[in-house]
């Protein structure tokens, strides 16, 4: 059994790079441990947060962070294709507008 927590300091540089954005994610058919699950395999997953329509979740390593959306953006997750960024970039590309 997986067991998270999303215990974050938004205004740490090392936890802001391990967390990724999840977008078009299908946040009325998913739960935070399906999240958890399918994210699981690239890294220690330490916490999971959904939102209408987008969630984070918070890994231990950058290393799992990249991984993750190296490899699962683009994905189906109950019928809808996800886009995935490192939470950084998605902060840096928001601070543009």
């Amino acid at each position: 059994k997986l067991e998270s927590r999303y215990e974050t300091n938004k205004n740490d540089p090392h936890s802001v790079r391990c967390r990724i954005f999840i977008g078009n994610l299908a946040t009325d058919k998913i739960a935070r441990q399906d999240l958890e699950e399918i994210f699981s395999r690239h890294g220690k997953v330490l916490g999971c947060s959904l939102h209408a329509n987008f969630g984070f979740v918070q890994f231990e390593t950058e290393k799992g962070a990249d991984e993750a959306v190296a490899k699962e953006h683009g994905r189906i997750i109950n019928g809808k294709k996800i886009g995935m960024l490192l939470l950084m970039l998605f902060n840096y590309l928001n601070n543009l507008t």
